[in-house]
């Protein structure tokens, strides 16, 4: 797992503090993370969309980026239902609105893959959106598991995959969406 001093010394970071789509953090970064998404998928070709980023980026067949403006995404003819779209980005790059948005318009459903939020009644250390937020959404692997339990990162994997394959069998779209970093 990456740790903020990890991120930090890979020179991601510059003056000002933003991320900067280039080379480096393209390696460092990007590319190992979206070869764990590919093998976590087992497939060559998925939606993922990454909130903040001015460009889109190809990988060759690898996984599709697009850039999270809501119209754009939305009249995009190579949007496929029946793909998994992946929500991520810093704090504060409006993705709770962006996965309201994709759910409500193509009756989706939304999975966390928050690793503090998957816990019940840590509302306020993890910022977790209310009842009152989901507006109907159904929201999986949010608040369901007490803290004292033993579930681990393979647990919480296979969980997500038991429930991506249900939304894959439907109508509606599966929306994993990273809530924080």
């Amino acid at each position: 797992m990456w740790l903020v001093h990890h991120i930090i010394a890979t020179g991601i970071f510059k003056g000002d503090r933003k991320e900067v789509v280039d080379e480096a953090w393209r390696n460092t970064i990007l590319q190992p993370c979206l070869d764990i998404v590919k093998r976590f998928l087992k497939s060559d070709d998925h939606n993922i969309i990454i909130d903040g980023f001015h460009e889109i980026i190809y990988y060759c067949k690898l996984i599709i980026i697009c850039v999270a403006k809501m119209n754009t995404f939305i009249s995009n003819n190579k949007f496929n239902k029946k793909k998994p779209v992946f929500i991520m980005g810093a704090i504060g790059t409006k993705k709770f609105r962006l996965s309201f948005d994709l759910a409500t318009h193509f009756r989706g459903e939304i999975i966390n893959s928050d690793k503090m939020q998957v816990y019940k009644r840590l509302e306020i250390v993890t910022n977790k959106i209310t009842h009152t937020e989901k507006q109907g959404v159904r929201h999986y692997l949010l608040g369901e598991i007490e803290p004292d339990s033993d579930f681990t990162a393979e647990i919480f994997c296979l969980q997500a995959i038991v429930y991506i394959e249900f939304f894959l069998k439907t109508q509606g779209v599966s929306i994993i969406v990273r809530w924080s970093n």
